[in-house]
Parts: C-alpha cells; sequence; structure tokens
C-alpha cells in the first residue's frame, strides 16, 4: 500500500517526534522511509547568500 514515505523534519523535537508513528506504519507495508531534513538559509556566515 505504501511502497514509500517522505517524511519532512525541521530539526525540532517536535517533529520527530513523528518518527515512531512512521515506523508503526512503514513496517507492516515493508516501506522505504526517507527523512528531509527542512533548513532556513542563513546570511550570517555567507552561507545561502543570494547571487
Amino acid at each position: 500500500m505504501f511502497d514509500h514515505i517522505l517524511v519532512p523534519l525541521d530539526g525540532s523535537f517536535l517533529a520527530e517526534r513523528v518518527l515512531p508513528h512512521v515506523l508503526a506504519v512503514a513496517g507492516p507495508f515493508t516501506s522505504h522511509v526517507t527523512l528531509l531534513r527542512v533548513m532556513s538559509r542563513s546570511s550570517s556566515n555567507g552561507i545561502g547568500r543570494r547571487l
């Protein structure tokens, strides 16, 4: 039923609380799970500057 599950995360503890639920759903279906870490751009150190 679920071949692949994409889990977007933002690095917060609250977001990571979904992981046990994802595994509970993925296990019975032998689904692949991909974790995607979402980050905001930072201009304080030059990384992520717009060109």
